[in-house]
């Protein structure tokens, strides 16, 4: 799929949590035994980073951010998706993944947008999207996203979290948004 190795993985409710090694240039599919959405819960060792996808099981991108080494994070995978894992390093990454069923969400009633957040710079930006996710915007990176209009992204000021952007109507399906640059207006004023 993906031109790569690729490995299948099937997690089930009972198995709880399950430990992989991602080796380097491999691809690691996790799909859940649990019909319809679930949730993964991911924590990866501190051994490197990896590249988090949610793709359709006709291989269109969803969703996807990077993991660092140490970092936990929760992502959604939607019914007839999987979640893939690639290590992009050259060691091997070991993860924790656990998964719990999600009930199937009714047709949202709020308009949703999906764009892309980018990082130019070359550290990570940790951002908070609550009720949705926590990503921790890699170097040099893309992090797909969809968003209710009216959802907040924070980003960490010193030990406290504060907006730095609201998803508006202005945001284009399939816009990119500089984080860095917008992090760089709000410093500057």
């Amino acid at each position: 799929m993906l031109g790569s190795v690729v490995l299948s993985v099937v997690l089930t409710a009972s198995a709880g949590t399950r430990t992989e090694v991602v080796l380097p240039g491999r691809v690691v599919e996790v799909d859940s035994a649990e019909t319809g959405r679930w949730q993964a819960r991911l924590r990866a060792g501190h051994d490197g980073a990896l590249a988090v996808r949610v793709v359709t099981d006709g291989g269109d991108f969803v969703r996807g951010f990077g993991l660092q080494a140490g970092g936990r994070a929760r992502v959604d995978v939607e019914r007839s998706s999987v979640l893939v894992l690639e290590n992009r390093g050259t060691e091997p990454v070991t993860v924790r993944v656990g998964s719990r069923p999600l009930r199937d969400a009714p047709p949202p009633a709020v308009s949703r947008v999906a764009f892309t957040l980018r990082n130019t710079t070359g550290a990570s930006i940790p951002l908070r999207i609550p009720g949705v996710m926590n990503p921790n915007l890699s170097p040099n990176s893309n992090s797909g996203v969809e968003l209710a209009i009216g959802q907040a992204v924070l980003f960490r000021d010193g030990a406290r979290w504060r907006v730095l952007f609201v998803v508006d109507d202005t945001i284009a399906g399939g816009s990119v948004v500089d984080v860095a640059a917008l992090l760089a207006e709000r410093e500057a004023a």
